[in-house]
């Protein structure tokens, strides 16, 4: 089961609802690191072995690329942001996934469903 890394721009509520549902969730907020910059969180991401997940993106394109696939990320592409809505689209999405080997991978979510890219 992968672990995640919630960015900055997600909410410790969040973090919080994945644990329920049995997902290894750590978050930049909860760290009180909020204010780390793009490079400092792909690297916190990649040295504790997490898959980052966040609105950014940059992170979905210029990092994943950049490290060669080595930052495995899940880009939420989500028209709401409310708390209540980003916990139900992605734990339906991420209780799919949680089989699916993710290092490597960028997988993209939406209202619609996902879409997981190889490197």
């Amino acid at each position: 089961m992968p672990k995640f890394l919630l960015d900055a721009n997600l909410s410790p509520e969040t973090a919080e609802y994945l644990r329920t549902l049995g997902f290894d969730t750590k978050s930049v907020q909860e760290r009180g690191l909020g204010n780390l910059n793009d490079e400092e969180v792909a690297e916190m991401a990649k040295r504790e072995g997490r898959v980052l997940v966040t609105f950014d993106r940059d992170f979905s394109q210029s990092w994943y690329l950049a490290m060669g696939g080595k930052l495995a990320v899940v880009w939420l592409r989500l028209k709401e942001q409310r708390v209540e809505y980003v916990n139900l689209v992605l734990g339906k999405r991420l209780k799919k996934l949680q089989d699916e080997d993710f290092s490597e991978t960028l997988i993209v979510i939406n209202e619609r469903g996902y879409k997981v890219v190889r490197w």
